[in-house]
């Protein structure tokens, strides 16, 4: 994972779209796949966009993890 520079962050977050980032900021997902498979969570941040984009996402709990794109769908 090649982290995202902090200027493709803000830009992401102020809401500027990338090629093959689906997901905005505080957006609803559910994990489809991996140990959190099943469970919904919300997009907190982007964090990379290559190989594919990773986004720090948060669980019902209050807890975090970085999940890939692919991981994701929305919901």
């Amino acid at each position: 994972m090649k982290r995202a520079s902090i200027d493709v962050i803000n830009g992401w977050q102020a809401g500027k779209s990338y090629p093959n980032v689906v997901f905005v900021q505080t957006e609803s997902a559910v994990v489809v796949s991996g140990e959190d498979t099943g469970k919904k969570v919300a997009v907190i941040t982007l964090e990379a966009l290559e190989p594919e984009p990773h986004y720090l996402v948060e669980r019902e709990d209050g807890s975090s993890f970085i999940a890939r794109q692919s991981q994701l769908r929305k919901g």
